[in-house]
């Protein structure tokens, strides 16, 4: 997670150096954003970060997007995705 928000804040930074001023990074429950290195991370890169509640489709429209890679048709070697 630490690798990710540092290229995020690097790439953002080369697009808009005022970003973090009006931009909010939304993390769900995992553990690994729930981390201590996760929100040591965030706060050395000063990114603000709210956390979603379980199961907030309406808040994070993307998780639908991935229940649709775990299914079946699109998941031909039935790969595990589960948090297990």
């Amino acid at each position: 997670m630490r690798v990710f928000l540092q290229w995020l804040a690097r790439r953002l930074d080369a697009e808009r150096k005022n970003w973090r001023s009006n931009t909010v990074i939304q993390l769900d429950g995992a553990s690994y954003h729930l981390s201590q290195e996760t929100k040591g991370t965030l706060e050395q890169l000063g990114m603000s970060a709210i956390y979603s509640g379980p199961q907030s489709y309406d808040c994070a429209p993307t998780e639908l997007l991935f229940a649709i890679i775990k299914r079946q048709d699109i998941n031909p070697l039935e790969l595990s995705f589960t948090k297990k």
